[in-house]
């Protein structure tokens, strides 16, 4: 046994030249974290279940009650239009579109946020496209929730 490493050679090996050299395992990494974000997903939808509705898509009316903490905690209401959706495991956010005097109001809003305390679906609008943010050109009565 005279001659073999002290040290075990995975990670890493001995290249020609006798150096070490690290291999890295991007593969088991990656499978580990998309086990840990698959959980994590699950776990929260089961826990926000009655507050949170995470069946919507492009073109649904949502009204989502969001808290402020850096206003004290105060709540916030807000009705609109989901402009896309982007579903990356706890990375997942969406586009909501609203109508505030006369205004046209977009927030990027996190969905697995504790910010987010209650979402609820109030219609749905069948759309053709992933992204409708091509509405913003449109009349303000179609981001309106209710509008035609």
């Amino acid at each position: 046994a005279e001659g073999l490493p002290l040290t075990p050679l995975w990670p890493h090996r001995l290249s020609q030249r006798g150096t070490i050299k690290r291999k890295a395992m991007p593969k088991v990494g990656r499978r580990i974290r998309d086990d840990y974000e698959l959980r994590e997903v699950a776990r929260l939808q089961e826990e926000r279940k009655d507050d949170v509705d995470y069946d919507f898509d492009t073109g649904s009316h949502l009204e989502v009650e969001l808290s402020h903490p850096e206003l004290r905690g105060r709540t916030s209401r807000v009705r609109g239009v989901v402009l896309r959706r982007r579903n990356r495991g706890l990375g997942s956010t969406f586009v909501l579109r609203s109508v505030e005097n006369g205004e046209g109001v977009e927030r990027l809003i996190p969905l697995y946020a504790p910010s987010m305390l209650k979402c609820k679906v109030i219609g749905k609008r069948r759309v053709r496209r992933a992204n409708i943010s091509f509405i913003r050109n449109l009349k303000l009565a179609i981001s309106k929730v209710g509008g035609k």
